[in-house]
């Protein structure tokens, strides 16, 4: 399912609004969650009109990310080392959404692909779900770079500490946007 924008929208300024410490939060990996279906049903709707992103700005930033990843940004480097000549953002699905929150604010959502591989992207603060990472998928999905590749499950939540290969990423991302 891929949020219409109202609903979009919505979502990520009641995760803003609302004190989530008495939702049933769910650890995957390092991350605390929120499962989707605990938080659609207290979803009220807003009317919040915020600026939407382009698709070539999107595209600006996700080719900026391209050249900023690397082995030492990757989740699994040896998996990263094999397939970084055709997908340069293979295993950076969570560092590059970490990326994107910072730049264009909005929330981390997650779900598992149907090959089990956990994998995460963002929904702007506007309503739209953008997945930079997408085409490291594209042998089994269409991905372009922009719209998901699967429907979300669950929506993460900030953390205290930001893992050192998003800080890693975001600053070879500025290095890079820089020139």
């Amino acid at each position: 399912m891929t949020l219409s924008l109202p609903l979009g929208r919505s979502l990520v300024r009641w995760m803003d609004e609302t004190d989530v410490s008495d939702m049933p939060v769910q650890r995957i990996g390092l991350s605390q969650m929120v499962p989707l279906e605990k938080v659609l049903p207290q979803l009220k709707r807003s009317r919040v009109e915020v600026q939407d992103v382009t698709d070539s700005e999107l595209d600006a930033v996700r080719v900026k990310l391209e050249q900023a990843a690397s082995v030492e940004t990757a989740f699994d480097a040896d998996t990263y080392l094999q397939v970084c000549k055709t997908r340069p953002l293979a295993q950076h699905c969570k560092a590059a959404s970490w990326v994107v929150q910072q730049l264009f604010g909005g929330r981390i959502v997650y779900a598992k692909m149907p090959t089990g591989v956990a994998h995460y992207w963002n929904i702007l603060p506007c309503g739209r779900e953008v997945d930079v990472t997408a085409p490291q998928y594209e042998d089994v999905y269409e991905g372009n770079g922009r719209d998901p590749v699967v429907p979300f499950t669950h929506i993460t939540l900030s953390g205290k500490s930001v893992n050192p290969r998003f800080k890693k990423l975001y600053k070879r991302y500025q290095e890079k946007a820089a020139q």
